[in-house]
């Protein structure tokens, strides 16, 4: 493959997983780990805990699905802003 060939990555992947550490999630989302740690304990990112070899739940290993991140990440859409939309009393006149 040369290296002006693009790599398409499936549908809702990320570095080619469709489950991501707590490092990955933090870059996809490009947020830091303390605004993470609230939206995952005030459960509005899902996220899954990790286990150790004895199959005791790890609570700071964490692994979230790109799935959910993506929801989350277009579930706040804003609506398109226009001159016509504002009000006379803020629209700049000349």
């Amino acid at each position: 493959m040369s290296s002006s060939t693009l790599i398409r990555e499936e549908k809702n992947t990320y570095l080619g997983k469709t489950m991501l550490s707590t490092p990955e999630a933090l870059q996809f989302l490009s947020i830091s780990e303390s605004m993470l740690d609230k939206l995952c304990s005030n459960g509005v990112i899902p996220y899954y805990n990790g286990t150790d070899s004895e199959g005791k739940s790890k609570v700071r290993l964490r692994f979230f699905k790109v799935d959910d991140l993506i929801d989350w990440q277009t579930s706040y859409h804003s609506p398109s802003v226009s001159l016509e939309n504002f009000p006379d009393s803020i629209r700049k006149v000349n």
